[in-house]
């Protein structure tokens, strides 16, 4: 007689879980590292404090490391970075699929805007989906990513008080043109060995007309976003 299959944890909350202790930690360790110099405090407390900081931020990091073995083991989706957007809903599990690939490539995407205090929501990307295609029926790729642009945008994927170095655009104009340029380059042919490569054209690209986004966006306006898309797919 063959015992019952245990019933599997989802993994994706366990990992935003994670996630979000790691980004509180290191958040709150940077606030107070930045109050710990030596014209606030004398120079032994001052290298106490910041020792002290280190400490504790190297714990949450070790924490992360060591529950996401645990995460790994159970079964969810894993990052397929070659995949075409719309050939996505013909996969097993599409939106964790889709979650999990653009977890990653959102946090390089952040990263090559300068900005900062940005945390990523993997379960916010899995909803965006799931919900993308429970009320929609996009007639091409391009179609999709203009509905899954606004979804990502109501479930919050990317979340924070963001601020970027360049100052160019505005925390929540930072946040439409980083999805854009996810989603652009899930739309992109692109070899395996070029993924990294085709994500930064796809900012790079993105940030050029960041305004024309933007102005879609905020207006809602699905058929310029897909204009967008399908214009600029190719040339990532």
């Amino acid at each position: 007689m063959t015992s019952p299959r245990p019933n599997l944890i989802d993994p994706v909350p366990l990992r935003e879980m994670l996630r979000g202790i790691r980004f509180m930690v290191k958040r709150g360790g940077e606030a107070l590292k930045s109050r710990a110099t030596a014209d606030r405090l004398p120079k032994p407390a001052a290298d106490f404090a910041n020792a002290l900081l280190d400490e504790m931020m190297g714990l949450g990091h070790k924490v992360n490391a060591q529950v996401s073995v645990l995460a790994k083991s159970m079964i969810g989706a894993e990052p397929d970075s070659d995949i075409l957007l719309a050939d996505l809903t013909t996969q097993e599990e599409p939106a964790a699929l889709f979650a999990a690939t653009v977890y990653p490539a959102l946090k390089l995407v952040t990263a090559r805007m300068s900005l900062s205090s940005v945390f990523v929501s993997e379960t916010a990307a899995r909803k965006a989906f799931g919900q993308t295609i429970a009320t929609s029926t996009p007639s091409s790729g391009a179609d999709l990513a203009a509905a899954l642009t606004f979804a990502m945008l109501d479930t919050e994927v990317l979340q924070g008080r963001m601020t970027s170095e360049t100052r160019i655009l505005t925390g929540e104009e930072a946040i439409a043109v980083a999805v854009f340029a996810v989603l652009l380059w899930l739309q992109s042919p692109r070899d395996e060995a070029d993924q990294e490569m085709a994500l930064m054209s796809a900012v790079d690209l993105s940030q050029v007309f960041a305004r024309q986004i933007v102005t879609a966006c905020k207006a809602r306006d699905a058929g310029a976003l897909a204009a967008l898309y399908l214009k600029y797919a190719d040339n990532v």
